[in-house]
């Protein structure tokens, strides 16, 4: 189980799997919710990383990054829709879902994902070297519970459920120490500091933002992300992550995003239940989150953490819209 399938998990929560303790097995108690786990601590990966040669931020990009960081103080409680897609560029396999999110300031979040009901005659629009569309699948069901605490992964299909305690740093306040923190509107000396950030575009109703890590911590989960900044909103239209190998990519479009709505509440427990932080897991099964581990000794290609080549953007047109078709 990678950091990579996480990527929207760490986007509402600001945590990372990887970087996380694996512990035992929980045992069932009350309606089925998880009890306390028993903690296994385990070693973080020693990274061998490419140095990131930092850019002097553009101003425009400082003035988007202000805006953005002051807009999302505001937002208490946020839920919208998305459609995900991820590419294996080894295996040349584009796999869809969609889904529901819910998030909670300051750490809270929930996201239900399906598969995307596929035509018969439909392909993907990735393309290998010598022209051959990806093969295209339906993504499994899957759910992502934060807490604040702990993060659940739940997998429907197997019915089965692992279980991250949050370190305490990572918890509360202190969420914006996670990997994805400019989704959050970091401020822009703090995003100096840890990201190579780049304007890649500036129109009227959208920017395109690229942020390259500078921490190793944070170079452990993706090489680069892209994002599609609503200007009107200072909400993300798209996100495109791309892993350390650069082997995988994930691409997330979102819609209907509804910050501090008076409907949100009656929505989630429509779609999510009455408490969407505390799933009835009765009849799941509880496993034990494998142990990562890497040799100290180990290069970036050795170790799956190869400097990842320049990705293409995200294209959009002169209207600020995003073209998926290329």
């Amino acid at each position: 189980m990678t950091a990579f399938r996480f990527s929207l998990a760490i986007l509402l929560c600001g945590i990372s799997i990887s970087a996380l303790p694996a512990q035992q097995p929980r045992p069932r108690g009350n309606g089925g919710v998880p009890q306390q786990p028993v903690r296994q601590e385990r070693p973080l990966p020693q990274l061998n990383t490419v140095p990131v040669k930092r850019q002097p931020m553009d101003p425009q990009l400082r003035i988007l990054l202000d805006n953005w960081g002051e807009s999302s103080e505001k937002i208490r409680e946020l839920r919208g829709t998305h459609q995900r897609q991820v590419f294996d560029h080894v295996f040349q396999v584009e796999k869809r879902s969609v889904g529901h999110f819910y998030y909670v300031s300051p750490d809270k979040g929930r996201i239900d994902l399906q598969p995307t009901k596929l035509e018969a005659n439909e392909k993907s629009k990735a393309k290998s070297k010598e022209g051959v569309p990806y093969a295209l699948a339906a993504d499994r069901a899957e759910r992502w519970i934060c807490t604040g605490k702990e993060v659940l992964t739940i997998n429907d299909e197997a019915r089965e459920y692992e279980v991250f305690p949050l370190p305490p740093d990572l918890q509360g306040q202190n969420i914006i120490n996670g990997p994805l923190p400019f989704l959050f509107g970091l401020k822009a000396n703090e995003a100096q500091q840890r990201f190579d950030m780049e304007l890649l575009s500036n129109e009227a109703a959208t920017a395109l933002i690229l942020a390259k890590p500078l921490r190793p911590d944070d170079q452990a989960n993706y090489s680069e992300a892209r994002i599609l900044l609503d200007k009107t909103t200072f909400l993300p239209k798209a996100v495109r992550l791309l892993d350390p190998s650069g082997n995988r990519e994930t691409r997330y479009w979102f819609d209907g995003l509804k910050p501090n709505d008076s409907s949100i509440r009656k929505v989630v427990e429509d779609l999510m239940g009455k408490d969407p932080f505390k799933p009835s897991l009765a009849r799941y099964k509880a496993i034990q989150p494998p142990l990562v581990e890497q040799r100290r000794d180990a290069t970036p290609r050795e170790s799956g953490l190869a400097p990842a080549p320049r990705s293409a953007i995200l294209p959009v047109d002169g209207k600020g819209r995003v073209r998926i078709n290329d």
